[in-house]
């Protein structure tokens, strides 16, 4: 009997990426502030891990989060999920799990889950 595929949910940041703490890392150098800045913010200041926590329940949008954040850093928040991201580089899917690319081939929903989930999720047809 053969599986029936019903759709695939994909934990993209630092599962199908490269590790997502190097990207904040180089944000950081980027953005000239100290490394470890905006993991520091994200996770040890409690305004700063509300502002996340409240940005991943889809409660503010990606636009206030970012402003937010960047006000918090003291730098342009414009943007910035973007220019982290941009650090960020793909893992091989083959090579990790076999079940990303099956799960696609059965041409069923397809979500990576983003910053922002289920607001601003992308979703594309596999197949």
């Amino acid at each position: 009997m053969s599986a029936r595929c019903r759709g695939l949910l994909l934990d993209f940041n630092g599962v199908l990426t490269s590790n997502l703490f190097q990207a904040f890392g180089a944000f950081c150098r980027d953005a000239g502030l100290p490394h470890g800045a905006l993991l520091e913010l994200l996770t040890d200041d409690p305004k700063g891990r509300a502002l996340l926590q409240d940005h991943e329940r889809g409660s503010t949008t990606q636009p206030e989060f970012e402003q937010a954040i960047g006000q918090r850093l003291g730098i342009d928040g414009t943007g910035l999920v973007k220019r982290i991201c941009q650090h960020l580089k793909p893992e091989p899917l083959c090579s990790t799990s076999p079940s990303v690319p099956a799960g696609l081939a059965c041409g069923r929903e397809c979500s990576p889950t983003p910053w922002g989930w289920p607001r601003t999720t992308p979703t594309c047809r596999g197949g």
